[in-house]
C-alpha cells in the first residue's frame, strides 16, 4: 500500500542522518541516496504513486544542499556537479520507464511535474556557483556543468515536454553569465576561455530548434522563445570589451563577435525571426561603442576604421539578402533604429578623429 511505501521512504531517508558521524563521505552518502531514489522511482512508476517521486525529490534536495553548505570546497566542484547531474538523469529514466506502464493521457499529470522540477533544480546550483567568487573562478567546471544542464533540459523538453524546460534553460544561462560577470569575473583570469563558452552557448540555442525539428519534435509553444537566448547572450561581448584589458587588441573579440553575428542573422533570415537579428546587431553596436570609448587611440585608428567598415557593410547587406530570398525581417520598424545607432557611433568616431587631428596639429 502507499502507506507502507511512505514508511519505507521515511526510514530510507532518515538512515543517513541517524548514522551520521559528522564526517564527509559524499560517495557513500549520495551513492546510497541514488540507489534509494532508483528503488522508490521504480515502485512509484509501477504503482502510479507520484507522491513517492515528489517526496524523494524534496528530501534528496535537502541532503544535497546540506552537504553543499557544510562540506563543499573548490576542490570538490567536479564531484558536486556530478552529484547534481546524476539525480535528474535517474529521475528522467525512471519516468521514461514509468511512461510505458501508464496511459499516455495520465502519465504527465502523475509524474511530469516532479520530473520537470528535478531537471530544473540543478540550475539553482549553477547560479550559486556563479555567485561565489571562490567557485566562479573555476569557470570551466561551471560553464561545462551549465552546458550539460542546457542540453539535458532541451532533450527532456523535446522528448516529452514541457517546452518551458528549454526556455528555463535559456533564461537561467543568461542569469548565470550575468551573475558570474558581476561577482566572479577577474580581468585576465578567464580570457579567452569565457569567450569560447559564450560562443558554444549561442551556437547551441541557435541549433536547438533546428535539431528538434530534424527529429520531428518541433517546438510550438514556449520552447520556441528559447532561441532568443542566443542573441541575448551576446551581452557578454560588450562586457568583455569593458572589463578585459586584452580586448584593447580587437582582433579576437570582434572576430568571434562577427561569426556569432553571422550565425544569428543567418538563422533570422532563414527562419523569419527578424528579432534575433536585431537583438544581435544591438549588442554588436554596444560592443563597438564600448571599445571605441575605452581603447580607440591614434595607434589603433586603422584597426577601428577597418572594424567599423566590416560591420557596417554587414549591417547593410543582411536586409538586402533577406529581400533577395524573399524573407522579411520583422518587425520591420526595428530596422530603422539601427541606422540611428550607427549614426551615433559614427559621431563618436568623428569626435575621436577631431581630437586626434587637433593633437597632431599642436604637436
Amino acid at each position: 500500500s502507499l502507506f507502507i511505501a511512505l514508511l519505507g521512504l521515511i526510514g530510507g531517508f532518515s538512515t543517513p542522518a541517524l548514522l551520521s558521524t559528522g564526517e564527509d563521505h559524499p560517495i557513500g552518502l549520495f551513492g546510497y541516496l541514488l540507489l534509494l531514489n532508483g528503488g522508490l522511482a521504480w515502485v512509484a512508476s509501477r504503482k502510479r504513486w507520484p507522491l513517492l517521486t515528489t517526496l524523494s525529490l524534496v528530501l534528496t534536495t535537502l541532503y544535497q544542499w546540506s552537504w553543499v553548505m557544510k562540506f563543499l570546497t573548490a576542490g570538490k566542484l567536479p564531484l558536486a556537479t556530478g552529484i547534481f547531474l546524476a539525480f535528474p538523469i535517474l529521475t528522467f529514466f525512471a519516468i521514461a520507464l514509468g511512461r510505458e506502464k501508464a496511459a499516455t493521457s495520465d502519465w504527465k499529470s502523475l509524474f511530469g511535474q516532479s520530473g520537470s522540477l528535478s531537471a530544473a533544480l540543478p540550475m539553482v546550483f549553477a547560479l550559486y556557483l556563479a555567485a561565489v567568487p571562490g567557485y566562479g573562478a573555476h569557470y570551466g567546471i561551471l560553464f561545462g556543468f551549465l552546458l550539460c544542464l542546457d542540453v539535458g533540459l532541451f532533450a527532456v523538453a523535446a522528448a516529452r515536454g514541457p517546452e518551458i524546460l528549454h526556455l528555463a534553460g535559456g533564461l537561467s544561462t543568461i542569469a548565470v553569465f550575468a551573475t558570474w560577470f558581476n561577482v566572479s569575473y577577474e580581468a585576465g583570469s578567464a580570457w579567452p576561455g569565457v569567450l569560447l563558452f559564450n560562443a558554444l552557448f549561442v551556437g547551441f540555442y541557435l541549433a536547438a530548434p533546428l535539431i528538434a525539428r530534424r527529429f520531428g519534435r518541433d517546438f510550438s509553444g514556449l520552447g520556441r522563445r528559447a532561441v532568443f537566448a542566443a542573441p541575448l547572450l551576446l551581452f557578454a561581448i560588450p562586457v568583455l570589451a569593458g572589463f578585459e584589458p586584452a580586448c584593447a587588441a580587437p582582433g579576437l573579440l570582434f572576430s568571434a563577435l562577427f561569426l556569432l553575428l553571422m550565425a544569428n542573422s543567418s538563422y533570422a533570415v532563414t527562419q523569419g525571426k527578424g528579432a534575433v537579428h536585431f537583438l544581435a546587431v544591438f549588442f554588436a553596436l554596444i560592443a563597438e561603442t564600448v571599445w571605441t570609448a575605452k581603447y580607440l587611440s591614434a595607434d589603433r585608428l586603422l584597426q577601428g576604421l577597418a572594424l567599423y567598415g566590416i560591420f557596417g557593410l554587414f549591417y547593410l547587406s543582411v536586409p538586402v539578402l533577406a529581400r533577395r530570398f524573399q524573407k522579411a525581417l520583422r518587425p520591420e520598424s526595428a530596422g530603422a533604429l539601427l541606422p540611428l545607432m550607427s549614426f551615433g557611433l559614427f559621431l563618436g568616431l568623428a569626435g575621436h578623429l577631431f581630437l586626434f587631428f587637433v593633437a597632431s596639429q599642436h604637436s
